[in-house]
């Protein structure tokens, strides 16, 4: 399990999550730093897809990159596809 001690994003990666993909920061945060079940694992470009869900029950994925001692950068954030949610179901973990 990865530590996540804080989250940082820019003002043009929030506007499209909100916008583009309908979802909030505080959604984004829930499902990274909540009670809920989640999978990590490493992508292309030094990144780490997270999937998992939120409190209300939407299946996201968040790609992050690290920036050191617990902190990360979120580069998006949207639903998860039909694939991924397969993956998800498989893989979870507390």
């Amino acid at each position: 399990m990865l530590k996540i001690a804080a989250l940082w994003i820019d003002d043009d990666t929030l506007d499209k999550i909100e916008g583009k993909h309908g979802l909030s920061f505080a959604e984004v945060e829930d499902a990274l730093t909540g009670t809920q079940e989640r999978c990590f694992h490493r992508v292309g470009g030094g990144q780490v897809r997270a999937l998992s869900t939120t409190g209300s029950g939407a299946y996201i994925a968040v790609f992050l990159t690290p920036l050191g001692g617990g902190d990360w950068k979120v580069n998006t954030a949207r639903r998860m596809s039909s694939t991924e949610k397969r993956y998800f179901k498989s893989h979870k973990k507390g």
